[in-house]
């Protein structure tokens, strides 16, 4: 009902993420033969409504989902001392097509931290299965390596400024396309910028 993510596998399966009804993966053949599907949960547990972003790895058969969660502290009270204000961190969980978590990946930084990178926007994955990040709030590309390690970060003011993207994705060479408007003399249409691995644009 409520598509998020889209891939075709190579043997033909269609992939859809939906939320409409809780999250779920269905796969179809490509007659439109429906196959099944799986259910996932979020970790930790949040709503449906705390989904940001969403990315099919078609190769590997993995799931990314991209979401934020409130974390809130509770301290004993002293004279003098402060309890840390409550924040929203971004994680990144990965799931088998079977909806098994395998791992999560935590976003740098937090909203009580200004100027931090926290909110993973939008996400999408390379053919090694590398992970992107578009974080539209600190106008960054973070780039994860398949471990979950933070190899490389790009601000936006390399190629411009990150305006409300629709949609992104990696090309096998590791160029990264993001489909979001740019504004000209002309006005501001819908465009796709194509992003070299160096943090340059290539085209429009």
């Amino acid at each position: 009902r409520v598509p998020l993510a889209f891939a075709v596998e190579p043997s033909g399966t269609v992939d859809v993420l939906d939320s409409g009804s809780g999250i779920t993966l269905k796969r179809f053949l490509n007659t439109g033969y429906f196959l099944g599907q799986a259910t996932y949960s979020l970790w930790p547990t949040v709503s449906t409504t705390s989904l940001i972003s969403a990315a099919i790895d078609k190769t590997n058969a993995r799931l990314y989902l991209s979401y934020q969660y409130q974390r809130s502290s509770y301290c004993l009270q002293c004279l003098g001392c402060a309890c840390p204000t409550s924040n929203n961190k971004g994680y990144i969980n990965t799931y088998d097509f079977s909806g098994n978590l395998l791992s999560q990946v935590e976003m740098p930084g937090n909203s009580a931290t200004p100027n931090t990178c926290f909110t993973p926007s939008k996400i999408a994955i390379g053919a090694q299965s590398e992970l992107i990040v578009v974080d539209v709030p600190c106008q960054q590309l973070l780039r994860y390596s398949v471990t979950g390690t933070l190899e490389g970060q790009t601000p936006a003011s390399r190629f411009g400024n990150l305006v409300n993207p629709r949609g992104v994705w990696i090309d096998p060479d590791s160029s990264l396309y993001v489909n979001q408007t740019v504004c000209g003399p002309a006005g501001c249409p819908q465009s796709v910028l194509k992003i070299t691995p160096d943090g340059n644009v290539q085209t429009t």
